[in-house]
């Protein structure tokens, strides 16, 4: 037998190659492909999304969502300036609900710390005055005041910033028509009378 046969006998090949086999491949440095699963995900997501916004963006214009806009301006949505007392009452419950329910209620009957409306003595009744009620809802109205014999203490924000005369005539004539009150509607020239004395 020669030295390299001997050798050979001795050396058991897969034993030398197993642990190589152990180990795994090192790591490759780079990006993996994005699955196709969740490049589907994202283009369904981006094509809802656009056409969410097609739908419901108003051709991006604030106007036509708008139904405050100035008495010779009437808004697009249909709402034109109030000319019948029934007009200024649909008109008046819009914007009621969208600004006034919050503190008055859903019923006029008022929250905690807030008056009610309903049968209140600023909204009807003999000392109620549409002039007061005017300027009460375009500058506002701060400090301690009696309603219905209970004494509040809190702030009606302004309005007259926000809403032009004929809104503000509607939600006050809505208010002295509503649940019950019976008092004369208020026309928008009284309104525009009221604004003009600004304090």
């Amino acid at each position: 037998m020669t030295h390299d046969e001997e050798v050979n006998d001795r050396i058991n090949v897969p034993e030398m190659h197993e642990p190589i086999l152990r180990e795994h491949e090192e790591p490759a440095d780079g990006f993996e492909p994005v699955p196709t699963w969740m490049m589907l995900m994202f283009g369904l997501i981006l094509f809802w999304s656009g056409f969410y916004l097609a739908r419901h963006t108003g051709d991006w214009s604030g106007e036509n969502f708008d139904t405050m806009q100035p008495d010779s301006a009437p808004a697009k949505i249909g709402v034109v300036t109030p000319d019948t007392t029934e007009k200024l009452i649909v008109m008046g419950k819009e914007i009621y609900l969208a600004n006034c329910v919050r503190c008055h209620q859903e019923d006029g009957k008022g929250s905690i710390g807030k008056p009610p409306l309903l049968a209140s003595e600023w909204v009807v009744g003999p000392e109620s005055s549409p002039t007061k009620l005017s300027r009460i809802v375009l500058f506002g109205l701060k400090g301690p005041i009696k309603v219905g014999g209970v004494d509040f203490n809190g702030e009606c924000p302004s309005f007259g910033g926000q809403l032009q005369n004929a809104p503000i005539a509607a939600v006050l004539t809505y208010i002295r028509q509503e649940w019950g009150n019976k008092a004369d509607p208020i026309r928008p020239d009284v309104v525009s009378e009221a604004r003009k004395s600004n304090p």
